[in-house]
């Protein structure tokens, strides 16, 4: 393998391009076509650095580029290049956490719970800004992993299935505090894929404790 430990961060240009090079053999049209007409190299580097991230494997080079090859139409954003990309190869994504046929266990969030993140994240210019006020952080960490725990001891792995208007920035803020949880936007689950509901994450605080700041002033 090209790649080893930690990932995203020896996703370089170079070995970007060695992987490209793989697809071009067999898919040379593929390749003439999307880099650099409609996606450059660097933007094609983050979106695997992206991926790589959040443990997906690169193993189906040709999927991921014949996604970006359809959706880039002056999209820009490697954040949402990424969230169109991985609907495309959920079943990669599950290969990690659920063996073939299986039925997939997972976690969700209390409704209430989602529509708040749901209404944080869309008010937001910036997602990647959001900040919760510290109690409600605190309350959300701390049941996030009671519940992981208790899937990954009885089911052997925690995912939690949220929309895919959270999925990114839920997923950025518990890999902080939850290192081992998969998170999964709905659209990510193959149709035939069998889910087991295991429990909801419920935290007893309400909308007027959420704030959305920018991360220097919460640092501060």
């Amino acid at each position: 393998s090209i790649l080893g430990s930690n990932p995203n961060e020896l996703m370089t240009f170079d070995v970007a391009q060695k992987l490209i090079d793989r697809v071009a053999e067999t898919y040379p049209k593929l390749i003439e076509d999307l880099i650099p007409e409609r996606i450059e190299l660097g933007t094609l580097v983050q979106v695997l650095q992206n991926l790589l991230e959040e443990r997906v494997p690169l193993r189906d080079m040709r999927t991921i580029l014949e996604t970006l090859a359809k959706e880039t139409g002056g999209i820009k954003d490697p954040q949402i290049l990424t969230a169109r990309v991985r609907p495309q190869i959920g079943r990669l994504i599950l290969q990690s956490v659920v063996n073939p046929g299986d039925t997939l266990p997972v976690l969700t969030l209390d409704p209430a719970l989602e529509q708040l993140f749901a209404d944080l994240v869309s008010r937001s210019d910036d997602p990647s800004q959001i900040a919760l006020e510290p109690e409600l952080a605190e309350q959300l960490f701390e049941e996030v992993k009671a519940r992981a725990s208790e899937a990954e001891e009885n089911e052997g792995a925690a995912v939690l299935v949220v929309s895919p208007t959270i999925r990114p920035w839920i997923s950025k803020t518990l890999r902080r505090a939850v290192e081992d949880l998969t998170v999964l936007a709905y659209t990510e689950i193959p149709n035939d894929q069998q889910i087991r509901g295991l429990a909801s994450v419920t935290i007893d605080k309400n909308r007027d404790e959420a704030e959305s700041t920018n991360n220097y002033e919460n640092d501060r």
